[in-house]
């Protein structure tokens, strides 16, 4: 068994199917608006502005989870007056909310909480929800897909939405130029889970990014 992915900064590049690491071109994810969907755009040429290095942690509330967020990331049009905002990978809610009245930090807090409810009723999100670069960021499951024998090249991983649901799993790819979450049945006849190559990247200094706003 190989050992779990460790934080760090990464590029994170899609494996088609049917393609072993490692391999040339592809695409990766990249945040460039809040609240809009993370992209997957070509490997190259490299973007032009947005985010495509990100920083895997492991999650404050559960070591087994991690957290993916943009390092270094200074927004420079959210009128927060708190302080920086630290987006990443967020997604839609998997139980209705109840926010009237709520101030947008409370609204993020109930969003967690129900999140986090839901993952113990067994509740995984309706097929084919983008994933968000949000300031509401969710825990994610990372596991190995294949084994690189310690070469990052070639090691691939499965990120999905934590459930305690057994049988079915909502796994992260790619649809229509975007990051999406769909539903696969977990079963010894399965087709494979589609993966994701974390790729370490360079330290980076941080970006002064224009084109971000909240709506």
């Amino acid at each position: 068994m190989a050992p779990p992915l460790q934080p760090g900064r990464y590029q994170i590049r899609y494996v088609p199917p049917h393609v072993i690491p490692p391999f040339v071109g592809g695409v990766r994810a990249v945040g460039i608006d809040l609240n809009t969907p993370i992209l997957d755009l070509p490997v190259v040429p490299p973007a032009r502005g947005g985010v495509d290095v990100w920083e895997v942690s492991y999650a404050p509330d559960n070591q087994d989870q991690y957290i993916i967020t943009a390092p270094g990331f200074k927004p420079s049009a959210i009128p927060q007056g708190v302080g920086p905002v630290l987006p990443g990978w967020g997604r839609i809610p998997r139980k209705k909310l109840a926010v009237e009245g709520l101030t947008p930090a409370a609204i993020s807090e109930a969003d967690v909480k129900a999140d986090k409810e839901a993952e113990e009723e067994g509740i995984i999100p309706y097929p084919d929800l983008p994933v968000f670069f949000a300031t509401t960021i969710k825990n994610w499951n990372i596991e190995t897909a294949i084994d690189g024998g310690g070469d990052p090249s070639k090691a691939t991983y499965v990120i999905s939405v934590p459930t305690k649901l057994v049988g079915a799993i909502s796994a992260v790819t790619t649809d229509q130029f975007h990051l999406v979450t769909k539903s696969y049945p977990v079963t010894p006849t399965s087709f494979p889970l589609p993966s994701w190559q974390f790729i370490p990247a360079k330290a980076t200094a941080p970006v002064l990014y224009n084109r971000v706003f909240i709506v």
